[in-house]
């Protein structure tokens, strides 16, 4: 089951947003979104997919080795369950 982002019930300040967000996608054509799974970035990820399909968008991982196994299998599945699958790369280390 996928998820659906619904506008319908979005208040006018919000939705004037979600349209923004959508309009800078378009002009960009092409985008990479850092993915954490967190809210912000899971949301941004599925709204770049929606706008510019899974050719034009990716949704990276920064792989450390503060990221446990289990929380990399999560962000796959969770991405791939938003219909945003995201692709892992190392993350250099500092």
């Amino acid at each position: 089951m996928t998820a659906t982002i619904t506008t319908d019930n979005l208040p006018e300040a919000l939705l004037e947003k979600y349209e923004r967000l959508q309009t800078i996608f378009k002009d960009i054509g092409r985008t990479l979104v850092a993915y954490s799974g967190g809210v912000d970035s899971t949301l941004v990820a599925r709204i770049a997919f929606d706008v510019l399909g899974a050719e034009n968008t990716l949704a990276v991982i920064a792989i450390s080795p503060s990221l446990g196994r289990d929380e990399e299998r999560d962000l796959f599945l969770q991405g791939t369950c938003l219909r945003c699958p995201p692709s892992s790369r190392p993350s250099p280390r500092i």
